[in-house]
């Protein structure tokens, strides 16, 4: 059972971009452009992977450090330009497709300037710290800071124990042959949604980049947006800390 859930989309949804298992499959082999002559150049620089933006006149360069999701549907890199702060980058990785487009939830329109093109903000500190809440759904165990205030996950990826508990005392209930506990129980919600993350915001790309294009149109008939995916543990913990991601959020443009 081990084996099985570390191979799981779970266990996979987070890692340092280097680790990723499509790290290879990051780098486009053209420029990109956006809305508003904005342009980007992704490299890899050793165990790095870096993307240079130009729009406005100016040329920035940011180290992706993060890589959000298995990759079964999409993956959406994660940078930390400084301590006070993270960006979702403007572009994620689609598998259907092997290509990066714009990030769901991220407007495809002219960027105000460099900094802007990069992508979405986050402050790692504040009164909604909502980028700890990412790293803590895509992860479990608690959070740690390391150099310059950066996030350091205990281990990547979502457990058996983020739902179980610590499996120390699956050690101790097998030791006492309390089965009943041993066969484990999972934490009552919204425990978990409290500090979790819920789903990726506003409506997916269109047709074409994401599997089950038809279960993700079904969805639309509901009053909440399309998601990536839809376990129970994700709709509870959504439901649990809708503020995490801004769901009411327009689409953007080039989605509609």
């Amino acid at each position: 059972q081990f084996a099985a859930q570390s191979a799981s989309g779970h266990a996979l949804s987070l890692a340092p971009v280097s680790q990723h298992p499509l790290a290879s499959s990051f780098v486009p082999v053209a420029s990109l452009t956006r809305t508003g002559s904005a342009r980007y150049l992704y490299r890899s620089d050793q165990d790095r992977l870096i993307v240079e933006v130009e729009a406005g006149g100016e040329r920035r360069d940011l180290r992706l450090e993060w890589a959000f999701g298995a990759g079964e549907q999409a993956v959406t890199f994660v940078g930390h330009p400084n301590e006070d702060r993270y960006v979702e980058h403007h572009f994620s990785y689609y598998s259907t497709t092997d290509s990066l487009a714009t990030t769901p939830g991220h407007r495809d329109t002219p960027p105000r300037d460099v900094e802007d093109a990069l992508g979405v903000y986050y402050q790692t500190f504040g009164p909604k710290p909502a980028i700890m809440r990412c790293f803590q759904c895509h992860s479990t165990g608690p959070l740690s800071l390391g150099d310059g205030f950066s996030l350091r996950p205990r281990e990547l990826g979502i457990r058996c124990e983020a739902c179980h508990g610590p499996g120390s005392r699956h050690v101790e209930a097998i030791t006492s042959g309390n089965l009943d506990r041993a066969r484990g129980r999972r934490q009552s919600w919204p425990a978990r949604g409290q500090r979790s993350a819920g789903v990726l915001r506003g409506l997916p790309p269109p047709s074409g980049v994401f599997r089950n294009r038809d279960r993700l149109e079904r969805s639309l008939e509901c009053p909440a947006p399309a998601r990536l995916s839809f376990p129970e543990c994700v709709r509870r913990a959504q439901r649990a800390s809708p503020e995490v991601h801004a769901l009411s959020r327009p689409a953007p443009a080039a989605f509609a």
